[in-house]
């Protein structure tokens, strides 16, 4: 009696078993770009949406102005959390300053990062 093939399992001859390996690794790695795509892009959004509600609030610009941009290429996955409306205050008022009107640090850039960074890899598994 043969053994029932498990539902994985292909049978291939030798003069096709170089074209079925290379077919089942660009298969695994398209599916590992797709896993990490998600999971940069699951913690950017979770990086954006904590700084928009931590973000100092004067007039809701600076806040308002967060976003996520992707970029994609062969083998990568990057998405950049940017301020687009205030992109100079980012400095001033994570780290405080100085100058005529000293203003005290209001760290929330580092913990969003942390947050977001905690939504990649969990998402990783």
């Amino acid at each position: 009696m043969t053994p029932m093939p498990l539902p994985y399992e292909t049978h291939v001859g030798p003069e096709s078993f170089a074209g079925s390996l290379s077919a089942l690794c660009e298969e695994h790695v398209e599916e590992a770009d797709r896993r990490a795509y998600t999971a940069v892009h699951k913690g950017a959004l979770e990086t954006r949406r904590q700084l928009v509600s931590t973000s100092p609030h004067l007039t809701g610009e600076y806040a308002a102005g967060w976003q996520v941009r992707n970029r994609r290429a062969a083998g990568t996955a990057e998405c950049c959390v940017v301020q687009m409306k205030k992109p100079s205050l980012t400095w001033l008022l994570e780290t405080g300053h100085g100058g005529p009107h000293p203003a005290p640090a209001k760290p929330h850039i580092q913990p969003a990062y942390q947050t977001g960074r905690e939504a990649m890899l969990n998402e990783l598994g």
